[in-house]
């Protein structure tokens, strides 16, 4: 049975990403060259992932990923582990055995906080923290489990009925007015199967692993020679052909990535290119539908009593705005914020969003639809 390591991870992505669909070698640098550019994410990185849809040219895959040095230092310490995970992916695991394929939550109560987490079929769609400030759970913590449970809906479009819940504060988070049932887990019950693609052991370990196996079994075999004699030359012959022919298949493997690498690389360098050329034909037309959308921000802004701005800005097609939530606590301030969120949705897009519940200030960028 192979030795599995289930960790807590400070620095730490779960979540989906969408790319194209290239043959399954290629398919972990391809998506190591996503998350490079991505700013989410900690660096250095390891990840593991599984592929939870696809359709004709893309491909959407689960994430799991971590600082590379945490994982490192679990392998000095167990230096023989076999895979390491995250108790994210093994709680998704183990509620799939419990649920089966479908929707569900994942939550682990800890005082450092409530990791909670949206899986299907053991997968990881979304996963979020909500910070614990006292030595028991607040309304205030209470407010943003159920604001959280809400805000999964506009992500996936389904809300999961049920889920489980584990650690210290599980008894405390089950008896308060949740909108998502959940039920209490003494100990995780994840499946290997489920799991093991999500191991987070980087790949050149597990690689420099598989060819000391490969040196011993010629070191047996040498030792083998020694005690059997000169009858077994014929296979020592053999053993060296056949690992030749491995080492030539790996080197052209390598060589085909790098050939793959340096067109993708070209093929975004005209992309890029091409989509210049496009951006500066339609600047000129997209101009008038960003200033109408900026002032449709500006006379939103000026009749909500509970918000102040700093002030809008519009580039291209997009508006930033920036300000405050005039409320006197967190829960009220998450709370008001998600209605002013709600009231953009409903007016563009929402590119990208910030919200600092301890100072009440907010950032977003809207895009016209």
């Amino acid at each position: 049975m192979p030795e599995v390591v289930v960790s807590r991870f400070a620095a730490s992505y779960h979540g989906t990403l969408k790319i194209r669909k290239v043959k399954e070698k290629f398919l972990r640098r391809l998506i190591a060259l996503e998350l490079e550019e991505r700013p989410d994410i900690p660096k250095p990185f390891t990840f593991g992932f599984r592929v939870c849809g696809e359709t004709e040219s893309e491909l959407e895959v689960s994430l799991s990923v971590v600082k590379e040095d945490e994982v490192l230092g679990i392998l000095r310490d167990s230096p023989d582990v076999d895979c390491i995970v995250s108790e994210e992916v093994a709680l998704a695991s183990t509620a799939k055995g419990i649920f089966g394929e479908g929707f569900c939550w994942c939550v682990g109560a800890y005082p450092d906080g409530i990791r909670m987490s949206l899986c299907k079929n053991a997968c990881v769609l979304y996963s979020t923290v909500v910070p614990v400030m006292g030595d028991s759970l607040g309304e205030g913590e209470v407010e943003l489990v159920n604001s959280t449970f809400r805000y999964a809906y506009n992500v996936v479009g389904e809300m999961p009925e049920e889920g489980v819940v584990i650690g210290p504060w599980a008894d405390q988070l089950i008896a308060q007015d949740l909108v998502v049932s959940l039920r209490p887990l003494e100990a995780l019950d994840y499946s290997f199967e489920d799991i093991e693609p999500y191991n987070l052991i980087p790949v050149s370990i597990l690689e420099k692993r598989r060819l000391g196996s490969l040196s011993r079994l010629v070191y047996r075999g040498v030792a083998a020679l020694l005690v059997v004699g000169l009858s077994l030359d014929l296979w020592l012959g053999y053993s060296f052909l056949r690992m030749r022919r491995i080492v030539s298949e790996q080197q052209r493997e390598v060589e085909e990535v790098y050939s793959l690498y340096n067109q993708i690389m070209d093929l975004r360098k005209q992309a890029e290119r091409i989509k210049s050329g496009v951006e500066k034909r339609k600047s000129m037309l997209k101009s008038f539908d960003t200033a109408n959308l900026a002032f449709g921000v500006y006379k939103l802004l000026k009749s909500l009593g509970y918000v102040s701005f700093d002030g809008i800005k519009a580039c291209c097609s997009e508006v930033s705005v920036s300000g405050r939530v005039k409320a006197d606590t967190r829960a009220q301030g998450f709370l008001l914020y998600t209605e002013l969120v709600e009231h953009f949705r409903r007016m563009g897009r929402v590119v990208s969003q910030t919200y600092d519940p301890e100072r009440r200030t907010f950032s977003l960028r809207l895009r016209g639809e």
